[in-house]
Protein backbone atom coordinates (compact mmCIF):
# COMPACT_ATOMS: atom_id res chain seq x y z
CA UNK A 1 0.00 0.00 0.00
CA UNK A 2 0.77 3.55 -0.86
CA UNK A 3 1.62 6.02 2.25
CA UNK A 4 1.87 9.82 1.97
CA UNK A 5 5.80 9.32 2.07
CA UNK A 6 5.67 7.40 -0.82
CA UNK A 7 7.06 9.10 -4.56
CA UNK A 8 4.82 8.31 -7.38
CA UNK A 9 5.82 8.73 -10.99
CA UNK A 10 5.07 12.36 -12.76
CA UNK A 11 3.63 12.15 -15.90
CA UNK A 12 3.25 14.43 -17.71
CA UNK A 13 5.21 14.30 -21.36
CA UNK A 14 5.08 10.71 -20.54
CA UNK A 15 3.69 9.88 -23.32
CA UNK A 16 5.38 12.52 -25.83
CA UNK A 17 8.24 10.62 -24.64
CA UNK A 18 7.28 7.23 -25.14
CA UNK A 19 6.72 8.61 -28.78
CA UNK A 20 10.22 9.77 -29.65
CA UNK A 21 11.55 6.67 -27.93
CA UNK A 22 9.38 5.01 -30.84
CA UNK A 23 10.57 7.38 -33.46
CA UNK A 24 14.32 7.28 -32.87
CA UNK A 25 14.08 3.47 -32.91
CA UNK A 26 12.31 3.31 -36.21
CA UNK A 27 13.89 6.36 -38.03
CA UNK A 28 17.19 4.39 -36.69
CA UNK A 29 15.65 1.23 -38.42
CA UNK A 30 15.25 -1.07 -35.77
CA UNK A 31 12.61 -3.99 -35.74
CA UNK A 32 9.17 -2.89 -34.01
CA UNK A 33 9.74 -5.07 -31.00
CA UNK A 34 12.97 -2.91 -30.63
CA UNK A 35 11.53 0.07 -31.04
CA UNK A 36 8.66 -0.30 -28.78
CA UNK A 37 11.29 -1.10 -25.96
CA UNK A 38 13.06 1.96 -26.62
CA UNK A 39 9.25 3.77 -26.52
CA UNK A 40 8.38 2.15 -23.01
CA UNK A 41 12.13 2.81 -21.95
CA UNK A 42 11.57 6.48 -23.03
CA UNK A 43 8.44 6.77 -21.25
CA UNK A 44 9.80 5.37 -18.18
CA UNK A 45 12.92 7.70 -17.68
CA UNK A 46 10.64 10.77 -18.21
CA UNK A 47 8.66 10.37 -14.84
CA UNK A 48 11.74 10.81 -12.89
CA UNK A 49 11.43 14.28 -12.65
CA UNK A 50 8.69 17.04 -12.30
CA UNK A 51 7.79 18.91 -15.56
CA UNK A 52 6.89 18.28 -18.97
CA UNK A 53 10.30 17.60 -20.41
CA UNK A 54 13.27 17.78 -17.39
CA UNK A 55 13.32 14.29 -17.26
CA UNK A 56 13.31 13.21 -20.98
CA UNK A 57 16.53 11.34 -21.34
CA UNK A 58 19.33 12.19 -23.64
CA UNK A 59 20.69 9.36 -26.25
CA UNK A 60 23.35 7.88 -23.95
CA UNK A 61 20.91 7.62 -21.04
CA UNK A 62 18.10 5.81 -23.45
CA UNK A 63 21.31 3.38 -25.08
CA UNK A 64 22.21 2.81 -21.33
CA UNK A 65 18.83 1.64 -20.17
CA UNK A 66 18.57 -0.43 -22.93
CA UNK A 67 21.74 -2.76 -22.77
CA UNK A 68 21.07 -3.21 -18.84
CA UNK A 69 17.46 -4.88 -20.24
Amino acid sequence: TLSLHDALPISTGAGDCFDAGFLYGWLSGTKPAQCLKAAVACGELSTRALGGIAGFPTKEELEKLLCAK
